[in-house]
């Protein structure tokens, strides 16, 4: 069987032209832009000062287990600094920025996944 079916748009291949930018958008993603600045920026000096306390906990020569403690702490603000720069990277039709592929819940009958 032949489909005859057109396409309406004459260059369906072409990259579409976007909208003009209005004040009220360009606003909007500017505030938007600070926001995820300033956050990265706080997000920053929390590893500085997570590191810092680690210094000077080795330094001091600390109890052990209170340095591993900051180290821990240490390696968690880079993981949330490290999850946030990915997050602030933009990739088009891509799930590369949130770490993962696409999510399809697996289906369970019973209590066991099928």
């Amino acid at each position: 069987m032949k489909i005859a079916h057109r396409n309406p748009a004459a260059n369906w291949f072409a990259t579409p032209e976007s909208d003009p930018v209005d004040d009220a958008y360009e606003a909007e993603v500017q505030s938007s832009t600070e926001n995820g600045e300033r956050e990265y920026a706080s997000r920053m000096r929390r590893l500085q000062r997570a590191e810092q306390r680690l210094a000077r906990a080795q330094a001091t020569k600390a109890k052990r287990h209170h340095i591993a403690d900051l180290q821990v702490l240490v390696d968690l603000r880079r993981a949330e600094l490290e999850e946030y720069r990915r997050l602030m990277v933009g990739i088009p039709a891509s799930t590369v920025h949130r770490g993962t592929g696409a999510h399809r819940p697996v289906p369970v009958v019973h209590g066991i996944p099928i």
